[in-house]
């Protein structure tokens, strides 16, 4: 449960939300730096490339907790835009894969900023 194997590690959308903020402010130290072009690495041309260059994405797939169970839930979140973060958007996708939950994140994204 330490690295968010299983489900005994729950986390609330606003704390994930934080924690990514937190990341970006830290953007100076190596660590959050690394973490930084991963992301952006990921949405232009790994599996949060739906979102495209305009944001930073991280995508992921986690066991299902919902009923009746799944085979993973999709997850992706979405720092934007890219050159000043000012939203962090979360989405959770049930029985699909982070990808997935990816396109629906770029489908927001894109009614929110055309």
């Amino acid at each position: 449960s330490w690295i968010g194997a299983g489900d005994a590690w729950r986390i609330p959308p606003a704390a994930m939300a934080t924690a990514y903020a937190e990341l970006l402010r830290r953007s100076a130290e190596p660590a959050a730096g690394a973490a930084i072009q991963g992301m952006k690495l990921a949405a232009s041309a790994g599996t949060a490339q739906a979102i495209g260059i305009r944001a930073m994405a991280k995508t992921g797939t986690a066991s299902c907790l919902s009923f009746p169970r799944d085979d993973g839930d999709g997850f992706a979140v979405a720092l934007f835009p890219r050159e000043q973060p000012r939203y962090v958007l979360l989405v959770r996708l049930h029985g699909k894969p982070g990808s997935k939950a990816a396109e629906t994140a770029a489908a927001m994204i894109r009614l929110i900023r055309p």
